[in-house]
């Protein structure tokens, strides 16, 4: 028998350390000053910038959140999308997450493309995991025995963070980060477009 795939889940992973120096000294810049707004109960035992500060209107992130929508942009046209038809809503936030702190599986709704650049990843750092939308399996059981993880199978995905690694998907699709076991900060700059 033929197998044909059809709509897969597509993944963007690249590296780019040329943020690095910039990003983390804008990072430290937000989360180490005296009268930083910063939002300690999104997460438990982590910190954001999510709800407090939008740093898509700083001009000091312009260029990064430049980068990041060109990059974006290049994501949909590879898989042969017009990226210049999409109704871009940016929007930055920085994470800081200590030990213990977490992100449920979840997903991003008003925007496009979701993705993460990781700046700080000491070791013990928490996987991002993605998930795949298929509803249907939530019907047949059978679906959840899996024998052998292959490509049609697989119930997730894991990336191990990087510093400078950038990864984009689509909005819709669900992930979490589970309970982060370093015991420095695992820092990052997360997006939605």
């Amino acid at each position: 028998m033929e197998l044909d795939n059809w709509f897969p889940s597509t993944i963007g992973r690249s590296h780019h350390p040329e943020w690095l120096s910039p990003m983390i000294s804008l990072f430290d810049e937000i989360f180490h000053a005296p009268n930083k707004k910063l939002n300690s109960d999104f997460y438990h035992n982590g910190e954001t910038t999510y709800g407090t500060r939008s740093l898509t209107d700083d001009p000091k992130f312009k260029p990064f959140l430049d980068f990041v929508q060109q990059q974006a942009k290049d994501f949909l046209n590879v898989q042969g999308y017009d990226a210049n038809r999409v109704p871009w809503k940016p929007y930055l936030f920085a994470n800081s997450f200590l030990e213990g702190s977490n992100h449920p599986k979840h997903l991003h709704s008003q925007c496009t493309i979701s993705g993460i650049y990781y700046l700080k990843t000491p070791p013990g750092s928490s996987n991002i995991i993605f998930h795949p939308n298929r509803p249907f399996k939530d019907f047949f059981d059978y679906m959840f025995f899996i024998k052998e993880n292959t490509w049609y199978s697989m119930p997730t995905v894991q990336y191990t963070p990087q510093p400078g690694m950038l990864l984009l998907w689509p909005a819709w699709l669900y992930h979490e980060v589970p309970p982060n076991a370093s015991t420095e900060p695992r820092t990052s700059l997360v997006f939605n477009l």
